[in-house]
């Protein structure tokens, strides 16, 4: 198969010179290709971690001499800071203002005044009476914890700009007050949704910080979004459904992060629990018409504990450094410098079933030194009973057994990234992929340099200290399994139409979860469906780059 290169700066693993056509283009449009600019979205403390990792791996990139195969002007903007110039995410981040520390201070690009002494409060001449005054001791600044870290030193991690490394624009940080949460509302989704809108009405969102964004950029390829549904599902769409209604055509892929409710089945008093999932199903059947592709994940409290890597799983800081590994390695086709895909060829590559189910899984494997691919684990499904080697009866497994899974199910759809794979883990992977190979399968293959990550994660990658980069192997496929998610949310929403109607506050609650439940069953029976499968014989387009 010909591919097509760029002559100058074209990456240095890409030497196969006979599968490689080589053309020659003017620099202002080897520019504009480079550019493809991408607006990322974060919303709620999970996806906020995950979207630090993203962000510190981004930096690795751009602070490493050799690295001439990420575009950073894709993810990154240049401008000025305090230090002079410098590249700042192109990324809105929403969150608590308790959860965002000291970010202000001391990852701010810009110094920001606020107009009020930090110590005599509010100007006098406002009020003469008496003052009942209430102190609060500051967040303390300090350096990030990352700069001393060793593979047996873990970082003190108190929020997530503790452990980030680099700078963010002022209008990034989207501080939340009051936010949105089951403790302290009723958890209802309307409530979410007025939440957003007084936001944006004390702030002009979309009018200030999201208009500058895009219009700073010169060839924005698209939106990608990371947000928690337990507190941000409701206040997130509505965003969203703004995003669709100014930008019709504008892509987008969504990485929504589920509750972290631990069983299908919690007790009938646990109206928070319920809640959650019915808000889950919610933000799942709206991303079939406001996102070009949807890849939902399960928290990392409902993870197997056979998961891999085993260790410090119930940590936040480590779990969210996994999830971030996949996520970026899955979707590195995206900021790849002189790269053909975009957000809209990746979603409609892996929209197999059609633009009305556009969903897909991500697995993954950190494979170290093992040439093994027998436990490749699905962050996404939502329960595998079927799979005996991991069968719980009392708590979600979503991390299923690829290789089993597969087998019981028809792959419609896949892309496979894998990171610095020698001769040897190639040869492995190739054999592992003739084991599944299924007809009427579209399969991209990219093999790319290694992952970058810092001491503090050796051990959790499997990695070598001294190297500081590991292995890895991500996937995002779509597949009639991808139907089993939506299956057990409808059958939560009937199950809940039934036995308790006292959780749904009205008659017209009840007859949105009677369409609730219906679209559902629909989406799952789209995806199942043999109709507007791919024919033809299978598809396999593999870039060797390493």
């Amino acid at each position: 198969m010909w591919r097509w290169a760029l002559s100058g700066n074209c990456p240095k693993w890409n030497d196969d010179s006979k599968s490689v056509l080589t053309v020659s283009l003017p620099f202002n449009f080897t520019k504009l290709i480079d550019m493809r600019e991408i607006l990322y979205i974060q919303a709620g403390q999970l996806s906020n971690y995950v979207g630090a990792h993203f962000w510190n791996t981004q930096e690795a990139y751009l602070a490493d001499d050799d690295n001439d195969y990420i575009s950073h002007e894709t993810s990154f903007r240049e401008g000025t800071s305090k230090e002079g110039n410098c590249y700042t995410p192109r990324v809105l981040v929403f969150d608590k203002k308790e959860n965002f520390g000291s970010a202000a201070k001391t990852h701010s690009s810009l110094p920001q005044s606020t107009g009020v002494d930090e110590h005599d409060g509010l100007n006098a001449n406002l009020w003469n009476g008496n003052v009942l005054e209430y102190r609060q001791d500051a967040i303390s600044s300090s350096a990030s914890p990352l700069d001393t870290e060793t593979p047996d030193n873990e970082p003190t991690i108190r929020h997530w700009p503790d452990f980030s490394r680099v700078y963010y624009h002022p209008r990034s940080f989207q501080m939340i007050p009051d936010v949105y949460d089951f403790e302290g509302t009723d958890g209802s989704w309307q409530s979410g949704e007025r939440r957003f809108e007084q936001y944006n009405e004390d702030v002009s969102l979309m009018e200030d910080s999201v208009r500058l964004f895009l219009e700073e950029s010169d060839s924005l390829q698209g939106i990608q979004v990371l947000n928690d549904t337990s507190t941000f599902g409701p206040f997130i769409h509505t965003f969203l459904t703004l995003c669709r209604d100014e930008m019709t055509k504008m892509p987008c892929i969504g990485f929504p992060f589920l509750s972290d409710t631990m069983s299908w089945n919690p007790d009938i008093e646990d109206k928070r629990a319920i809640r959650r999932i019915l808000n889950d199903a919610l933000y799942l059947r709206g991303e079939s018409e406001l996102v070009s592709l949807a890849v939902p994940v399960r928290s990392p409290s409902a993870w197997a504990t056979s998961a891999h890597p085993p260790t410090k799983s119930n940590s936040l800081y480590h779990a969210s450094a996994v999830m971030s590994a996949h996520i970026e390695t899955a979707t590195l086709g995206l900021r790849l410098r002189h790269a053909t895909d975009d957000i809209s060829d990746f979603a409609n590559q892996l929209n197999a079933r059609g633009a009305s189910t556009p969903y897909a899984e991500i697995s993954g494997l950190i494979p170290g030194n093992s040439l093994s691919f027998g436990s490749i684990f699905n962050y996404s499904h939502s329960e595998t009973l079927e799979v005996s080697s991991i069968v719980c009866t009392d708590r979600l497994r979503p991390l299923t057994r690829y290789c089993q899974a597969a087998g019981r199910h028809t792959v419609y759809a896949q892309r496979d990234v894998t990171r610095g794979f020698g001769l040897s883990h190639i040869t492995a992977y190739n054999r592992w992929s003739q084991m599944l190979s299924v007809h009427d399968t579209q399969t991209i293959r990219k093999h790319a340099p290694a992952y970058p990550i810092p001491a503090s994660l050796c051990n959790t990658f499997n990695a070598d200290s001294t190297d500081r980069t590991t292995k890895l192997l991500s996937l995002l496929s779509c597949s009639s399994g991808t139907a089993t998610i939506f299956k057990h949310y409808a059958e939560f929403v009937d199950t809940t139409l039934k036995r308790r109607r006292d959780i749904l506050s009205s008659n017209d609650e009840r007859d949105d979860m009677r369409e609730l439940a219906n679209d559902l069953w629909t989406i799952h029976d789209n995806i199942c469906s043999t109709e507007g499968q791919v024919d033809g014989d299978a598809v396999d387009e593999q870039e060797d780059d390493d």
